[in-house]
């Protein structure tokens, strides 16, 4: 019954919310049929807490740009309907990384269910200062080098080995992350195949160290895959940069009624 989950809500979320409940926003979604538990019927929820101070901020902008707010999503669930539109029902569970600016969400999904979703600190930020560092050049133009790359040899030997080292601390990251679900899981639920989105997917070689240090094969989401496309975009161009719009595509897919 969604009035008595309603209801008690905030009290049973009280023993898994890390925050106090009056700094939080909470909302939920019935998972599967209604169990009994205990002698006592049950549902299972899957529960999403999150902090008033930041969806009230990004309410605020929204706002003053003169629109009106219709439905706030998680980062994670939002790239995994990306998944779902895109690639449709999976026959096995996969890893879903969209690695951010300043934090990657790490997610693993049974066909269109998040089974296992947490934020890894880690991001193309972090990559960029790291060359800074090693280069001795300022933010913007590790930036540009990081994406643009460079034409001299010495440097981008140095560049290569900064982003190495960067991007195996992430894999070892995610790979910690695999492990944890692989220890609460059956051995055929163990996923066998990372997708990556965000900026930082599209350097050179990371799918590579992905692979080396998990043991998952690794692949580039495109969440624009199966969409009709307008004649008039360069389709060399939108596959280039598909992986940048993981979260903007599942946001866009949302309907308000959800």
């Amino acid at each position: 019954d969604i009035k008595a989950i309603e209801e008690n809500l905030i009290f049973e979320a009280e023993n898994y919310v890390p925050f106090e409940i009056e700094e939080v926003y909470l909302d939920f979604n019935i998972i599967g049929n209604p169990k009994t538990q205990k002698g006592r019927p049950g549902s299972e929820i899957f529960l999403v807490a999150a902090k008033r101070q930041v969806v009230d901020a990004y309410s605020d902008i929204i706002q003053n740009a003169g629109l009106r707010p219709a439905v706030v999503d998680v980062d994670g669930f939002a790239i995994g309907n990306a998944f779902e539109g895109a690639m449709r029902k999976m026959d096995n569970n996969i890893v879903l990384i969209d690695l951010g600016a300043s934090k990657s969400t790490f997610g693993i999904l049974k066909g269109s269910m998040p089974l296992f979703t947490r934020d890894i600190a880690m991001g193309g930020a972090q990559l960029t200062q790291a060359i800074a560092d090693a280069t001795g050049m300022g933010i913007s133009e590790a930036e540009r080098i990081k994406i643009a790359g460079t034409k001299d040899p010495v440097l981008a030997r140095d560049i290569s080995q900064t982003i190495k080292e960067v991007v195996t601390g992430w894999g070892q990251e995610v790979k910690k992350a695999i492990e944890f679900f692989k220890s609460n899981s059956r051995p055929e639920e163990f996923p066998k195949t990372i997708y990556m989105s965000g900026g930082s997917a599209l350097i050179r070689g990371i799918g590579d160290i992905f692979e080396d240090i998990t043991g998952l094969e690794s692949r580039s989401f495109d969440p624009f895959k199966g969409m009709k496309k307008d004649v008039k975009i360069d389709k060399d161009y939108l596959h280039a940069v598909a992986p940048q719009f993981g979260v903007a595509a599942g946001l866009a897919l949302r309907s308000e009624e959800l």
